[in-house]
Parts: C-alpha cells; sequence; structure tokens
C-alpha cells in the first residue's frame, strides 16, 4: 500500500488553527501551544520521524542558522536545514519561553513537568487539534514525513536529494513517494488538460454529466461527474429524471440521477 498523505488544504486548516489558539491563548497556556505550534512546523519542515523530533538535544538545533542534526534509525546522524523564516522563528520564541526547562531536561521539546516531550505525548496532541477543527481523518505524525516527501517531488525536487533529507539508506524506499507524486500528476492532467476543452470531429468525446442530490430541484454547476458515453452505472437508490438545461454548450435531456449508498451515480 501507497504511503497516506495530508491534503496541503488540511496542513494549512491545521496551522492556522494552531496560531489562532496561541494568539488566544492565556499566558499560562501560551508556552505550551509555542511547543505544539514549534513541533507541528518541524514535521512539515523536515519531514522528521516522531522519535527523531522528541529526541532533539538542545545541542543539536542552532537557532541562528536553522541547521538541525537528527539521529536517525541505527543511530545514523543526518542533518537538516529550516529554510523557513516562519518556522525558525517559532522555534525561537519556544526556546526564549521554556529555556529553563530545556536546559534542565537536555531535551529541546518538554512537557509541563519538564521533561522530554514523548512521542506518544506528540500523538495526542496532534490528535487533539485536528479534533477541534474537525479534521475526520487520522493524521499521524509519520503522515507529515510522508508528505512533505511526496510535495518536494511534486515540486520537482530530486529523489536522491530527498532520501538524503529523510535519511533513508536505500533510494528504493523513497521512490514510493514517486508513485504518489504520479498519482497526483496524473489526475491534475486528467482534470486540467486544455485538451479536454477541445471539440474535436471525430475523436471519442466525454460527456459532461450533472449530478444532483435526490429531490435537488436544480444541478449545481460546480458539482460535475465526467464518464464515457458508453459507461454503464449500478442501480442507484432514490432515482430520479430531470431536464437539464445546456451547460458547456452540451444540452443535457432526461438524465438519470441518485445515490448508490453515500455515491452519486447517473445512469444513461
Amino acid at each position: 500500500t501507497l504511503p497516506r498523505i495530508i491534503p496541503r488544504e488540511e496542513i494549512e486548516q491545521l496551522l492556522n488553527h494552531i496560531y489562532k489558539c496561541l494568539e488566544q491563548s492565556t499566558a499560562s497556556d501560551y508556552k505550551y501551544i509555542l511547543r505544539d505550534a514549534a513541533v507541528i512546523e518541524l514535521f512539515f519542515a523536515t519531514g522528521a520521524r516522531v522519535y527523531e523530533v522528541s529526541n532533539i538535544k538542545e545541542e543539536n538545533i542552532n537557532l541562528n542558522t536553522g541547521l538541525i542534526r537528527l539521529m536517525g534509525k541505527g543511530n545514523k546522524e543526518r542533518y537538516v536545514q529550516i529554510s523557513n523564516p516562519s518556522v525558525l522563528a517559532i522555534l525561537k520564541k519556544y526556546y526564549k519561553k521554556n529555556k529553563t526547562e530545556i536546559q534542565n531536561s537536555g531535551f529541546f521539546f518538554v512537557n509541563c513537568w519538564g521533561n522530554r516531550f514523548t512521542e506518544q505525548s506528540i500523538r495526542l496532541m496532534l490528535k487533539k487539534y485536528t479534533k477541534q477543527i474537525g479534521i475526520k481523518r487520522n493524521i499521524t505524525p509519520h503522515m507529515f514525513r510522508h508528505s512533505f516527501a511526496t510535495y518536494l517531488i511534486e515540486e520537482g525536487v530530486d529523489v536522491s536529494c530527498v532520501q538524503q533529507i529523510l535519511g533513508h539508506s536505500s533510494i528504493k524506499t523513497t521512490q514510493i513517494y514517486i508513485h504518489i507524486a504520479a498519482r497526483k500528476q496524473a489526475e491534475i492532467l486528467r482534470e486540467l488538460h486544455p485538451r479536454n476543452k477541445m471539440d474535436i470531429a471525430g475523436a471519442h468525446k466525454t460527456v459532461e454529466f450533472l449530478i444532483i442530490p435526490p429531490k435537488s430541484p436544480h444541478p449545481p454547476k460546480a458539482n460535475i461527474k465526467k464518464c464515457h458515453n458508453q459507461t454503464k452505472f449500478v442501480p442507484i437508490q432514490h432515482p430520479t429524471t430531470v431536464d437539464t438545461p445546456t451547460e458547456n454548450g452540451i444540452v443535457y435531456t432526461k438524465i438519470k440521477i441518485g445515490y448508490v449508498g453515500a455515491q452519486k451515480c447517473v445512469i444513461m
């Protein structure tokens, strides 16, 4: 199975929420929400594993240059650069507010008792914030690692560079993210390629069928399903027949629409 990634919009939603929590926090909560924001930012900025982040020592992070030393599997060390100024700024704010506890424990991320912020505590923290904003998927720290790698490759970063950042001993491990990025690329081309909007005489046509939920009087324009002329659909529940207007130059008439469970379907 391919690694699960977090949609970009959900990462953005999560970060916006935690910064909003930071703005609205009480004096006693501020230092801990700073820590939570710093941890989540670090996950997405570095693709680090949860135990790598939990075990960062104070001396392993340079807040002036943004260089972090991570200890990976088999005690293999690697260096990752924090390049985003906002991420570096939140790390500096967190350190300033928690400096005494950090120096006493030796670990960069500490809990309310001044001890290491453990892997399990990080998982629970992440679950708390995702639940607050109503994200249904179970977002784990490791999904940030998958997302980090996939989105870098989508942006054109060489896979060997991603391998080095993630600390993979074999490039074969990293290459799985190419498949995820390729799947996204295929989806983009399928939906947005200008050829889809060209009217070519004699070429196989793709008909756009408007889909509306049962009892809805008008088909919403944004809710469009594309299918081939000869596609046969499974029977539907609550079928209905509607006359639809011309949309994008195509006239739709007598389209049967409805649901199969929660899935919208069309029958010709």
